[in-house]
């Protein structure tokens, strides 16, 4: 008997092991009749160590079986949920130098749209004609770069279609501290007037998205989002994730269960293979298809009146450049047929009930956090980059930094159609909520215990904390599936 036989047997049960137990059945004397007793005996979905022990050593255990509450809101409720077209399409590039050209002209075009239709004053003019005026005037460009000189002053330099502009913010001006809050190859409108070879900057417009009512519908129902789960990690928490999954079942005295019709996860799905240095040493397993094998049996015990809809991460068995593919079917083989689970791209756009969900994992934070001085503190306060990303209408505004981009579509550009009114996103492992002009920003923080690498990276996670969002209040109430001392 080997490794692929027991995993395949369990499976066969609805049911998920770690290597560790693996090599425990492996080990013992008769490892046939020991997983059928702790098949038999399993209190879960997920078989632990101490299971093992138990079928080993006391083969008499009887199963406990949970009775499912009677009434179930949310399964009464019809499912009403719309993917967008993009959030499913394999985008396919050379990634030319023509291709990248094409991409920033499309998202300068498209910003530029956005800032034009703004209330203002001013004319907007174009690079080339505020040039030659001295009046006070409006012109919108990418951001090309932005230096500080050696006194203190900002240079910052944007371009249009045709020109480019040398823009000056003084050192000691009112706009100098919204001056360094311009990041490169974003799209912003400057107000100034040309003065020699400098145009005066006097004040600074993002094309941000508009206030707008909270969303909100008549049937009293929840979405539950999760992120960061880190199948095959050997920090991987799953026993506090095997109980969030009984959670959903109604083993609990907790009614919020209940009302949960939809689950987003935000990407991280498994710990993936080579994605950092050292990684091996954390790994408990380091078979990609055998972690995504585990992720799967944890999904088949989600109730099928849940709707589940799963992006990829940085972790996950997708390309690193953005936007991502979906997860290829090879690695879910088990879960065809399925119809509750929906595997998209990252980032990925959905209408549950109406009310538009914004899906990103959330990989470009570190660059916003490097470079926007109000988001400096965003790795112990991730909202703050989901305000940062909004108020540019971009997910991953600067070319250059981790995670590259691929020179196709426009989805990392939130248009006016893609405007959230919830945006869940993760990769930080800190959970964080806001509300941020009718829109509420979710991170939904992790399932996995914090590594020496998370640690280098300054991370200080909050793991087994799920926020559930009710669609008729507007409420975000937080389950806790950690105690405080684990």
């Amino acid at each position: 008997m080997d490794e692929k036989q027991v995993v395949e047997f369990f499976a066969s049960k609805k049911l998920i092991l770690g290597k560790e137990e693996i090599q425990l059945i492996l080990k013992s004397r008769n490892p046939e009749k020991v997983m059928e007793n702790a098949a038999k005996n399993a209190k879960t979905f997920y078989v632990e160590k101490k299971d093992i022990e138990k079928a080993i050593q006391d083969l008499e255990e009887k199963v406990i079986i949970i009775e499912p509450a009677k009434k179930i809101i949310a399964k009464e409720v019809e499912t009403s949920l719309k993917i967008h077209p993009d959030s499913l399409t394999n985008h396919k590039t050379l990634g030319t130098t023509n291709d990248f050209i094409e991409y920033f002209r499309e998202r300068f075009k498209k910003i530029k749209t956005i800032l034009t239709t703004r209330g203002n004053s001013l004319p907007i003019t174009s690079i080339e004609k505020a040039k030659k005026t001295l009046a006070k005037t409006r012109v919108i460009g990418m951001v090309r770069t932005k230096k500080q000189t050696k006194n203190g002053h900002l240079i910052i330099e944007i371009e249009d279609e045709n020109e480019t502009l040398t823009c000056f913010a003084g050192k000691d001006s009112k706009i100098i501290q919204t001056a360094k809050e311009v990041i490169p190859d974003e799209v912003i409108a400057v107000d100034g007037k040309q003065s020699k070879d400098l145009f005066i900057i006097e004040s600074i417009t993002w094309p941000d998205i508009p206030y707008k009512q909270k969303k909100t519908i008549e049937e009293d129902i929840s979405l539950a989002m999760i992120s960061d789960i880190h199948v095959g990690s050997k920090q991987f928490m799953k026993k506090e994730f095997t109980e969030f999954i009984s959670f959903l079942n109604g083993a609990t005295e907790n009614k919020n269960y209940e009302k949960i019709k939809y689950l987003t996860i935000a990407g991280d799905l498994v710990d993936g293979i080579g994605t950092y240095p050292g990684q091996e040493n954390d790994l408990e397993n380091n078979d990609i298809y055998l972690q995504y094998e585990i992720l799967c049996e944890f999904l088949k015990g989600i109730p099928e009146h849940i709707e589940v809809i799963l992006i990829p991460g940085n972790h996950d068995a997708s390309r690193i450049s953005e936007p991502q593919t979906k997860i290829n079917d090879e690695y879910i083989k088990s879960i065809k047929g399925y119809s509750n689970i929906h595997f998209i791209n990252n980032p990925g756009f959905i209408e549950v009930h109406d009310v538009k969900v914004l899906m990103y994992h959330g990989a470009s934070q570190y660059s916003l956090i490097s470079n926007i001085p109000s988001a400096s503190d965003g790795i112990t306060n991730p909202q703050k980059t989901a305000v940062e990303m909004l108020r540019r209408r971009l997910l991953n505004p600067i070319y250059g930094f981790k995670p590259p981009v691929i020179p196709v579509g426009s989805e990392m550009i939130i248009t006016d159609e893609k405007i959230p009114d919830v945006m869940h996103f993760g990769d930080i492992h800190k959970n964080g909520y806001t509300e941020y002009r009718g829109t509420t920003i979710v991170n939904s923080g992790c399932w996995q215990k914090i590594t020496s690498n998370q640690i280098k990276r300054g991370l200080t996670p909050t793991p087994g904390e799920v926020p559930i969002y009710n669609l008729r209040t507007g409420n975000l109430k937080i389950e806790k599936f950690i105690s405080e001392s684990t």
